[in-house]
């Protein structure tokens, strides 16, 4: 299945999501990137190179025990009715994750009031996962019996690939001309 093929799958579930959990508006206007997840390492590298020829710039990010590649993309990938994206995640998958989902496994949306988020998640009776590295916080949710997330976060992926080269725990693959 192609790239395309999996957004409109992945948007739909979203969108059904969405209505059946009466999820506000404005928690989903700001998309900011979708996640890829690789099946094993030799998939991690085809998907690299062949988003890569699509990207304008390339980083990869070594996240503790795999790796990460951000990719901005030369255009943009449509995420359902919720806006465009020009940021794709490629994760290397962990080990002993054999069973996770391969390909589109979320999609972020950025929402500066994180608290009014949870509070509004947890309200509908939804279990949001919570994550936070710094001052960048993350909420999560598996909407799917396939491992399909929804996350929402307080730092767009283009500050952290920026904070991450500063930190030297990233490193660029392709930089745009």
């Amino acid at each position: 299945m192609n790239l395309e093929e999996q957004v409109s799958q992945y948007s739909a579930a979203l969108v059904y999501y969405e209505a059946a959990n009466k999820l506000p508006m404005d928690m989903l206007s700001q998309p900011d990137h979708l996640a890829l997840k690789a099946a094993d390492i030799r998939h991690f590298e085809i998907l690299v190179k062949s988003v890569g020829k699509y990207s304008s710039e390339l980083y990869c990010i070594d996240d503790q025990d795999r790796f990460l590649v951000a990719a901005r993309l030369a255009g943009k990938v449509t995420v359902g009715l919720h806006g465009k994206v020009r940021w794709l995640e490629i994760k290397e998958p962990r080990r002993g994750h054999s069973d996770d989902i391969v390909g589109i496994e979320h999609a972020e949306f950025v929402y500066n009031d994180f608290n009014k988020a949870l509070n509004q998640l947890e309200r509908k009776g939804l279990d949001p996962e919570v994550e936070a590295e710094g001052d960048h916080k993350r909420i999560n949710l598996v909407f799917t019996s396939e491992g399909h997330e929804l996350r929402f976060t307080n730092t767009p992926i283009a500050e952290i690939v920026t904070e991450k080269l500063e930190n030297g725990e990233a490193y660029v693959i392709k930089q745009a001309a």
